[in-house]
């Protein structure tokens, strides 16, 4: 398999995961949203969107990153927050063999 090939597949994996990322967040903070209204409003409402420097959605990222949500006991906000985790992990290894491929040529 040629070396384009294969950093073509992995670009293409990696948008596909973004938007399943992205799809993730949006569920998880439609969720919390829904079920935990109080803790949604102590948050500050933070909505989905596409302008990521808005304070709300970065704390909101915090919040899920930093697992703050563990005592809620909810089991569909822990998948989600696997599936979160798993989407930047498989993101960093895409980037990292993205990397090592585009220095390979070179050795």
């Amino acid at each position: 398999m040629s070396v384009n090939l294969l950093s073509f597949i992995l670009v293409l994996v990696f948008t596909v995961g973004v938007i399943k990322y992205l799809l993730h967040v949006k569920y998880f903070l439609k969720r919390i949203e829904s079920n935990y209204p109080k803790l949604w409003l102590s948050m500050g409402m933070p909505k989905f969107g596409f302008q990521f420097g808005d304070t709300r959605y970065r704390k909101a990222m915090l919040y899920i990153r930093k697992h703050e949500f563990s005592d809620l006991n909810d089991e569909v906000l822990e998948l989600e927050y696997r599936k979160i985790l798993f989407l930047e992990k498989m993101a960093w290894g895409i980037f990292i063999a993205l990397l090592a491929l585009s220095v390979y040529p070179a050795l």
